[in-house]
């Protein structure tokens, strides 16, 4: 939404306007300082859960698509945690889901189960080139309705079940193209990335408790 006041104050005189250009013109950037610390953070904890859970555990984030953290602009380069044992893709995700145009970041950013089916999968071919050739075999019928259980509202397809971002005082923190979001991320980042990843790292004990890889 445009503010009045502030188109006000920026074209008030030429050294307002010069300034006001100049931040915008480093909006990309500043945003960038802001997210990819916040990031780089959230892979850390997440590694250090995986590796307090032991060597069948791991972190997934660097993709033949690239690295969330080095591009947070960037949708659908997901940070994973997850078993190597279990399916292709299956576990507690956050990422990225839509981006703005021209830039401006995304839109939406998420946290929820992945448990992609092979047929969703094969709807997209560009798959592979984002996230390189399974691995694993694809999640079964049994194990995808048990992962279902676990939420209120499954969705289909690519994922079990997501939310939009929000942290554990209910604020949202999911549109990275708003000001007030991303002073909240850079404020309080450690304490915003030990709540989200201590929420994964609950998903990832229901998960396993399903055993996603036995259908």
């Amino acid at each position: 939404m445009v503010d009045a006041g502030i188109i006000k104050l920026a074209t008030s005189n030429p050294q307002n306007l010069a300034g006001a250009l100049l931040i915008c013109k480093s909006g990309p950037e500043i945003r960038k300082a802001v997210l990819r610390p916040f990031l780089l953070e959230i892979e850390k904890r997440l590694q250090d859960v995986a590796s307090q859970k032991g060597e069948d555990w791991q972190v997934c984030y660097i993709w033949p698509k690239g690295r969330w953290s080095e591009d947070p602009a960037q949708k659908e380069l997901p940070i994973l945690l997850r078993r190597r044992s279990w399916p292709v893709m299956v576990g507690v995700a956050i990422q990225g889901e839509r981006a703005a145009q021209r830039e401006l970041g995304l839109t939406e950013v998420l946290i929820g189960i992945g448990g992609v089916t092979e047929e969703e999968w094969n709807k997209v071919i560009g798959r592979r080139w984002w996230y390189g050739e399974p691995r694993q075999q694809f999640i079964g019928p049994k194990s995808r309705k048990r992962l279902e259980d676990l939420v209120t509202n499954p969705t289909n397809g690519w994922w079990v079940w997501w939310q939009p971002l929000r942290d554990t005082e209910g604020y949202d923190i999911f549109d990275w193209t708003d000001p007030e979001t991303l002073v909240r991320l850079n404020e309080q980042r450690s304490l915003l990335c030990e709540r989200i990843v201590n929420e994964m790292a609950e998903f990832a004990i229901q998960i396993d408790r399903t055993n996603p890889d036995q259908d």
